[in-house]
């Protein structure tokens, strides 16, 4: 009897359960406008620079994406390309590059001289190796950076000139 009411239960679990699954059905959430981003420094394009728009609205939705050689970015906001839900956003721009440091073969032997270099050495390869933002630090954070976009089906590309 006790089996009979775990069965029923579990048969319960599972048919309820079974109009919950995310696999088949619209993941897509509202509807998106395509928008494009250019961004220059310096008057050139920039490459490989991540644009993330920051919604104002505390239930608003990001959107990101990375700018191509023509420093052109599409953004996404659920899938590849889609684009920003419309609203205003607050804009950041980075581009990190990461300096990796070889060792250095030339670090060989004993004694505290080899342990002063192989350490400075060390320190220097951990240094190097941190992510550096190659545009203004302003840029980085959305409340600092000045930068703005108030996309609408009306409104879809914007172009961000950063300078010093």
């Amino acid at each position: 009897m006790r089996t009979r009411y775990v069965m029923l239960a579990g048969l319960g679990l599972l048919v309820g359960f079974s109009g919950c699954s995310s696999g088949s059905g619209s993941t897509e959430g509202p509807a998106t406008i395509p928008v494009t981003v250019t961004v220059k420094y310096k008057g050139e394009p920039v490459e490989g620079a991540v644009v993330t728009f920051v919604p104002e609205a505390s239930d608003g939705k990001g959107a990101s994406g990375t700018t191509d050689a023509d420093g052109v970015a599409k953004l996404t906001t659920y899938k590849p390309g889609d684009g920003v839900l419309a609203g205003a956003y607050k804009v950041k721009i980075v581009k990190f590059e990461s300096a990796g440091g070889a060792a250095d073969a030339s670090e060989s032997g004993e004694g505290e001289e080899y342990e002063a270099a192989a350490a400075a050495a060390a320190q220097r390869r951990r240094k190097e190796a941190r992510p550096r933002n190659l545009l203004p630090t302003k840029y980085a954070n959305p409340d600092k950076s000045g930068l703005t976009a108030n996309v609408s089906e009306e409104n879809t590309e914007f172009t961000f000139e950063l300078t010093d």
